[in-house]
Order: structure tokens, then sequence, then C-alpha cells
């Protein structure tokens, strides 16, 4: 008697936390790797540092050219002699 209780309670709760028999993703999602900060920062996956980013600097020919492309706002294409300022605005 006993072991046929044990087996309906755990029955229950996996359609109550999976939301039926079968497997599929659960209901309930359990955040305890996120709880606190230092958990998160030992879980993550990816760090960034400034030296991993990338700016995109584009190209055109003449002189004092700052062209703004306008499908990448904040983006524009260079000449060569802005692209070099450009350059040491960026650098630290």
């Amino acid at each position: 008697m006993c072991e046929k209780l044990t087996c309906a309670l755990r029955a229950f709760d996996v359609e109550r936390l999976w939301g039926s028999k079968s497997m599929s993703f659960p209901i309930n999602r359990f955040r305890r790797l996120r709880a606190n900060a230092t958990l998160r920062r030992m879980v993550r996956q990816t760090r960034w540092t400034v030296d991993q980013l990338v700016c995109p600097l584009f190209v055109r020919p003449g002189t004092g050219v700052a062209q703004p492309i306008q499908s990448m706002p904040g983006q524009c294409q260079f000449s060569v002699d802005m692209l070099v300022e450009e350059c040491r605005a960026l650098a630290p």
C-alpha cells in the first residue's frame, strides 16, 4: 500500500512540475543559480572586456568626407584623412 502511495505522489509531482505526465518544458523554472550576484558571477558563461569590443570603420574615396550611413545610426563612411582622426579619437 505504501509503495502505491509513493508512486502516486511521484506521478502527482511530475504532473504538477511538468504540466503533464509526459516530458516537456517545466512550468516552474527554478532560478537558484541566479539568486544573488555572487552566484550569477560564478555561473556566467561570457565575460566581456573593453579589449574585446570592435568599432566598425568604413572607408570611402575622397578627402575631408564623413558621410553618415542611414541604415546604421551613429556610423559614418570616412575618407582616409578623416579615418586617421577618427582612429585617434577612439584610441585610449
